[in-house]
């Protein structure tokens, strides 16, 4: 992880704080940032590079699996919780780039809620 940032949690099913209508991805009062992904119950996405590009967006890189691991074929809702610095957690709209990693290599741009 980057400097500043902390994984808090990270599960299946619905994600631990409750996201504004229409939003993936979101802040909440204390800095944290929780972004839904759906995938593997048994391979969940989980970032490992977050960098702040500029005041205005965030980019995580995640990754679903080690080399050889195999996953099941069912699909569930995933969720991530990382800790914000507060001065990109106070600044007003962010948008996301999620970058996804082995096996789908995309990345998909969300705009950050605020809950």
């Amino acid at each position: 992880m980057t400097d500043g940032f902390r994984l808090v949690a990270w599960g299946t099913g619905a994600a631990p704080s409750r996201a504004p209508r229409g939003y993936n991805a979101w802040i909440d009062g204390a800095s944290q940032l929780t972004v839904v992904v759906g995938g593997s119950g048994s391979c969940p996405w989980l970032p490992d590079t977050i960098t702040v590009p500029s005041a205005a967006e965030v980019h995580i890189h995640i990754h679903s699996r080690r080399a050889g691991e195999m996953c099941t074929s069912d699909f569930v809702s995933q969720y991530f919780v990382v800790q914000l610095p507060r001065a990109i957690a106070a600044k007003g709209r962010l948008t996301l780039a999620l970058r996804y990693g082995r096996p789908l290599n995309r990345t998909r741009l969300l705009r950050i809620g605020r809950a």
